[in-house]
């Protein structure tokens, strides 16, 4: 079965400037107008409950990854294309790929099969022998994303692996969805507040140089920085459904984020932001077997399915108050929570369904568990 683009109007249709890294007169107005850009969603701004001081409100939205895979059959030219152009970036260190309207660039690698090429809006890989079929995977850079409605960075998406050849399945594989408020401090009770729907969490936390010998992460992860001020959790890492809560505006303060740091900030400002209070990002990533789990491994479906998404990830995991009751269980949210679970993408939708059905066969720490156990 052929695969079709998604249906949009011709002034969404992508165009070879596109995706051409812009030059650099260009890009202040990139960023200027990165905040008018994007409208996934319509931001419910009103100021929420004042916690530590601050009133906590909502300043961002949108998906903040995207990777979708495509099997296709290429063009007659397009293997001997990428042979012959990788071939170029080997001798001299770097060669460019032009398929239609795109520009692409390549690097010397080493390895053959796999092929990793990149412009200023995604990466991407070609293989001309994947093992499943899809040979074609591209990620859409944070950038794109930032300054474009979904639905035209799928259209983006489609467009270019129309110029590889027919396409036949898309295959989503991964996103990230990012949430940003302002006035939502972390503080260094906030590990022992989240709670989840597992059994329990461990309260001890397990410092970097202290995996060497464990067989599996541990379930909470606590970040610092050189002042031991909390920056950030990490919830279930490393699993097909995992969640970060960190503080978005001291992660921007890196080196290389200017161009990134610019555009959040644009947005942020859009949305009430006084340019001074801490803003915070929930991320919930989404991948592998829990995309069959809800259904969701057509890329078309994602911007419907946004809000039923996250509405399943703020009962996954949240922050309680530990002193409003003696059972975890029964405690209350924390209040800057109570402004997480407020959050509209597009519309109001009940949460999505997660079907067991996909579940492998135990893993080797469930069956060394269960060894032990006896």
């Amino acid at each position: 079965m052929v695969v079709s683009p998604p249906k949009v109007a011709d002034s969404e249709i992508a165009k070879g400037g596109e995706v051409s890294p812009p030059a650099k007169s260009q890009q202040p107005a990139l960023i200027a107008h990165a905040c008018e850009l994007v409208s996934n969603s319509s931001l419910n701004a009103t100021p929420g409950d004042v916690v530590f001081g601050k009133a906590v409100h909502i300043v961002g939205q949108r998906v903040d990854a995207l990777v979708v895979a495509f099997r296709l059959c290429p063009g007659w030219d397009v293997v001997e294309t990428f042979r012959r152009r990788q071939e170029l970036a080997n001798s001299v260190g770097a060669a460019e790929l032009a398929l239609d309207d795109f520009r692409f660039a390549l690097r010397r690698r080493r390895t053959p099969g796999r092929v990793p090429f990149e412009n200023a809006d995604l990466r991407g890989i070609f293989d001309e022998n994947a093992a499943d079929g899809f040979g074609l995977e591209l990620t859409a850079r944070a950038t794109c994303l930032g300054t474009r409605r979904l639905e035209q960075t799928l259209n983006l998406l489609y467009c270019i692996a129309s110029a590889f050849g027919v396409i036949h399945e898309a295959r989503l594989r991964r996103f990230d969805l990012a949430a940003d408020y302002a006035g939502f401090e972390l503080d260094a009770s906030d590990a022992n507040r989240v709670q989840t729907r597992r059994a329990r969490l461990d309260a001890f936390l397990v410092d970097e140089k202290d995996f060497d010998g464990i067989a599996t992460c541990p379930a909470l992860r606590e970040h610092r920085n050189a002042a031991h001020r909390v920056t950030g959790i990490t919830i279930a890492a490393g699993n097909p459904l995992m969640a970060r809560v960190y503080a978005k505006d001291i992660e921007l303060q890196q080196a290389g984020r200017e161009e990134k740091r610019a555009m959040e900030h644009a947005i942020w400002s859009k949305h009430g932001w006084n340019g001074s209070d801490p803003v915070t990002r929930v991320e919930f990533q989404g991948r592998g077997v829990f995309l069959d789990e809800i259904r969701l491994r057509d890329p078309q479906a994602l911007p419907e399915r946004l809000d039923a998404v996250f509405q399943h990830c703020i009962r996954w995991v949240r922050l309680i108050d530990p002193s409003s009751s003696t059972r975890r269980t029964r405690c209350a949210l924390d209040k800057r929570w109570e402004v997480v679970t407020e959050t509209v993408f597009s519309h109001a939708a009940a949460p999505a369904l997660r079907s067991r059905a996909y579940r492998g066969g135990a893993r080797p720490s469930h069956v060394a568990g269960a060894v032990q156990s006896a």
